[in-house]
């Protein structure tokens, strides 16, 4: 099994289990077997968790000055405090992007713990849009019915 399956199987086993932000993740969870686009960061290159809090701190404080009635991305009223609370000293972020929406999954670098996650309004065809001309940096990231094709 290929690292990218693994931590995708981890990754939806952990948000099964989770029992906070039960809205977004079930929606998450939903999306599944759907065609998606998977992401996460690299355990060589691990990132602090005070860098990820000041990077999210600021996207949503961007959103809220720039959207304050219609959050392109939602879920920081969650994330922010669960981020300031955490004892990991790394946080991994997972990214999918689905044809409803595209989720980022903030955790640990083993999946075993979980932090929060967003959702945001960006969907998997205004990526493809965008990429066109570049599919080949993505193909090896699309995954259906849970498996990388």
């Amino acid at each position: 099994m290929s690292d990218k399956q693994s931590n995708f199987d981890k990754l939806f086993g952990l948000l099964s289990l989770t029992k906070t932000q039960t809205e977004l993740v079930s929606e998450c969870i939903a999306l599944k077997n759907s065609e998606l686009t998977f992401h996460c960061f690299d355990n060589n290159r691990k990132v602090t968790k005070e860098h990820i809090y000041d990077v999210y701190k600021m996207r949503f404080g961007l959103e809220e000055n720039l959207r304050p009635d219609n959050h392109f991305v939602i879920g920081y009223q969650d994330l922010l405090p669960n981020l300031e609370k955490s004892g990991l000293e790394f946080i991994n972020v997972s990214s999918l992007m689905t044809k409803k929406g595209g989720f980022l999954v903030f955790s640990d670098y083993e999946y075993s713990i979980f932090v929060g996650i967003l959702k945001s309004k960006r969907n998997l065809d205004e990526v493809r849009e965008k990429q066109k001309g570049f599919e080949r940096l993505y193909k090896s990231t699309i995954f259906e019915n849970g498996i990388i094709k």
